[in-house]
């Protein structure tokens, strides 16, 4: 689901409580989607209800009802009045993606014209202090990534055929970020906020440096998780320090 798609469920779902009496018609309206963590929030209720004179939480459970139905939408939760979407993604097993991952390399998770440019706070540390887009937390975890790849057995680089789902991992939130990846991607570079794409990329850094051993084919995938969302974020990591 994209966010012009969410958008027009959300003016959808607004007709149709307008229609059933749930709420008073409020004319034409916006309907503002923006990316925040896995997901989507729109702040429509708000507007609603400041346009007919309800509640704020009135306005935005009877939407948020209502988009729950909507086949596309996994989740649907209110907070402060926004409504917050996780959309429905294709299921893929955790293993299955750290194969993909192998398998594409630099393409993983990523498409043409994606370049987004560093977050702002990035830029303003790297004027105060040379070299901070080359950010310790990436430097390190990629360089340890690497080094328990080339440690272990060639990795696979056939593109997955079962779907059976990954055992045995010691941390779950290791191969579930290189699942995670793409769509992170895809929102970051839909939105147009490089924001999205760094807070998961500084999120799976520090997962990584909290980990004693990887798997070297989960090592090998998150290395190129790193390094492809710092290249869509126009800087980088070495492979070594």
């Amino acid at each position: 689901m994209t966010p012009d798609e969410l958008a027009d469920a959300l003016r959808e779902v607004l007709a149709d409580a307008a229609r059933a009496g749930e709420i008073p018609d409020p004319g034409p309206v916006d309907a503002p989607v923006r990316a925040s963590g896995r997901g989507w929030t729109s702040p429509l209720a708000l507007r609603v209800a400041a346009a007919v004179g309800m509640p704020v939480g009135r306005v935005a459970g009877t939407l948020a009802d209502r988009l729950a139905k909507v086949a596309d939408i996994e989740t649907v939760s209110v907070r402060d009045g926004f409504i917050a979407v996780t959309p429905r993604a294709a299921r893929v097993s955790q293993q299955q993606a750290v194969e993909l991952a192998l398998s594409q390399g630099q393409a993983y998770g990523r498409r043409p014209g994606d370049w987004l440019g560093p977050p702002s706070r990035w830029v303003s540390a790297a004027a105060r202090m040379p070299r901070t887009l080359e950010n310790p937390v990436f430097l390190v975890a990629r360089a340890r990534l690497t080094r328990q790849a080339r440690r272990g057995e060639p990795v696979t680089r056939e593109p997955p055929q079962t779907s059976e789902p990954v055992a045995g991992q010691e941390d779950p939130a290791l191969p579930a970020s290189v699942a995670e990846f793409p769509g992170v991607a895809r929102r970051a570079a839909t939105s147009g906020d490089p924001e999205v794409l760094a807070r998961f990329l500084e999120r799976t850094a520090r997962l990584v440096l909290a980990s004693r051993d990887v798997d070297p084919d989960l090592a090998a995938a998150l290395a190129l998780v790193l390094g492809n969302g710092l290249d869509q974020l126009g800087t980088a990591a070495p492979d070594h320090i």
